[in-house]
């Protein structure tokens, strides 16, 4: 492991009507095993359905 600083981040595709929609369920991506640890990991989960219009224009 790293002994510097990081970020990580998980984007939760979960806006079908931008892209297709990955989630723990889905015939082409699943996230089931990032959605369980992520958090616990530490990690930044965005959900786009909810969280992409609070991103910064900079970040879209």
């Amino acid at each position: 492991m790293n002994a510097g600083p990081s970020f990580s981040l998980l984007v939760h595709h979960t806006g079908a009507d931008r892209e297709f929609a990955y989630d723990r369920h889905c015939h082409v991506g699943q996230l089931a095993r990032g959605l369980d640890e992520g958090e616990g990991r530490g990690w930044l989960i965005v959900d786009m359905a909810q969280d992409w219009s609070r991103m910064p224009r900079a970040v879209r």
